[in-house]
């Protein structure tokens, strides 16, 4: 006869851990794969400057990498980008987004861009795009959301997700951000394990994105020296490698850029930062929709790079607090940290706003205290705040296709997400301030009832 294992129970609790995992995967997927399909057909736009800058430089013309239009943001009219469309056969009429990355991202992806048309190029990274937001938040479900992991509710945060403006906008435009968030969120998990490791993924999605290298202070901070030091010594490897491959010449001209597009103010709608916020208020409405070349003003760059490294450090200070009292409690200051680095960037796109998936999570999470029993009514207000403010009819993009009137007056706001990446900043502090408080409460003294205290007399 054949053997048989016996279902003991330390197994059993095994093959129903593998099968409720494999529930949770099948619920991912199938999101993942509905996105794929019903974004097949868009432009990808923002993907393009990625291909053709890849065009360029194996074309030989990467003197024209960086090239851009002096007058607006959002085109580049360029013979050598031109070149590159027809290659790709991409409408040349159109004017791509100049290409803002760093060379070496351009430079790594030749054995696609120069074996393929850009419409293969494009369904490869939505497909990639899907799988890293999907696998984002299976990283943060099992490790920072417990409550979450089951089907019910991964299911119902994909509902909620759907919708939104910043996913819609990331599928629709193609956009590579979703996978530097993975990187970061990765590296964050694996930081106290593996700090080596930690510090050159977040070398990977700061060398692309910028912005996540401002964690750098926050392990700084909470005294993650290794992967600190990590993150620099990768850093520093990543630009050897980059003036090896490309050349000092254009590493130069990127430095250049770089510079140059830190003295960029954008008033247009969909740029959701805080300078934007707040030197938009003094424009025409008519600049909400040209993405003109602006000049940001001396104190409101400062005061942006200032507030960029304050709440990074706040976020360090809120984590390292916490550890006293809990250690391994969920990284709440990291995420702190990352969407204020957002908020303050002086150019955060409506689509960077799909991190806030993870402060919500984080939020709804702390809301119950066994995945059902509500505990606060105030983490899920600000949760469905927060889904609001990226849905119809209080996002700006979608009024412009689909007015909202109200009593003959048009509800939007056009900086939506900028107020609610502050509601999920205020979330997360109050998430991290409450668990504190529930580890340092001292527990309950249980009285003993009379007759207890008389055997205990006697005893």
């Amino acid at each position: 006869m054949p053997e048989t294992t016996a279902v003991t129970p330390k197994n059993a609790a095994r093959f129903t851990l593998h099968g409720h995992h494999l529930r949770v995967a099948l619920v991912l997927l199938l999101f993942g794969a509905i996105a794929v399909v019903r974004n097949l057909h868009v432009s990808g736009s923002d993907l393009e400057p990625s291909y053709l800058g890849c065009r360029v430089i194996a074309d030989g013309a990467q003197g024209h990498l960086y090239n851009h239009d002096p007058i607006l943001f959002n085109h580049v009219y360029d013979p050598a980008w031109i070149v590159a469309q027809t290659e790709g056969r991409i409408d040349p009429g159109y004017g791509a987004p100049p290409y803002v990355q760093t060379p070496l991202w351009a430079w790594s992806l030749q054995p696609l861009c120069t074996h393929m048309r850009y419409g293969v190029f494009k369904v490869i990274f939505l497909v990639l795009t899907a799988l890293g937001l999907i696998a984002m938040i299976w990283l943060v479900a099992g490790h920072w959301t417990p409550r979450l992991f089951y089907p019910g509710w991964v299911a119902l945060l994909c509902v909620g997700l759907y919708p939104t403006e910043t996913f819609q906008y990331s599928m629709h435009l193609v956009q590579t951000h979703i996978l530097f968030v993975l990187l970061t969120v990765a590296a964050l998990i694996i930081a106290k394990r593996h700090p080596l490791e930690a510090g050159m993924m977040l070398a990977l999605a700061a060398a692309v994105k910028i912005t996540p290298g401002l964690l750098f202070f926050y392990w700084a901070v909470t005294r993650q020296w290794k992967a600190a030091f990590s993150f620099v010594a990768a850093s520093l490897a990543l630009v050897g490698i980059t003036v090896a491959a490309v050349g000092p010449g254009l590493f130069v001209t990127y430095l250049h850029s770089l510079s140059q597009n830190s003295h960029v103010l954008l008033v247009a709608f969909n740029n959701q930062s805080f300078a934007a916020w707040r030197e938009g208020q003094h424009m025409p409405a008519s600049e909400l929709m040209i993405w003109h070349i602006l000049r940001m003003p001396v104190r409101m760059k400062l005061a942006s790079l200032l507030a960029s490294v304050l709440v990074t450090l706040v976020g360090g200070w809120m984590d390292r607090r916490a550890s006293f009292v809990r250690p391994g409690a969920p990284p709440y200051g990291a995420i702190f940290a990352l969407v204020g680095g957002t908020v303050f960037a002086t150019i955060a796109w409506s689509h960077y706003y799909i991190l806030l998936v993870v402060p919500v999570m984080m939020m709804l999470d702390a809301a119950f205290a066994d995945g059902r029993t509500l505990k606060s009514k105030t983490l899920i207000a600000l949760s469905l705040a927060v889904l609001a403010l990226n849905l119809y009819p209080l996002s700006y993009r979608m009024i412009l296709m689909h007015p909202f009137v109200f009593h003959g007056l048009t509800v939007s706001l056009v900086r939506s997400q900028f107020y609610s990446a502050l509601l999920a900043m205020l979330g997360l502090w109050l998430v991290s301030a409450r668990s504190r408080r529930a580890q340092t409460m001292p527990l309950p003294v249980a009285r003993t009832r009379p007759a207890e205290e008389g055997l205990a007399r006697a005893a």
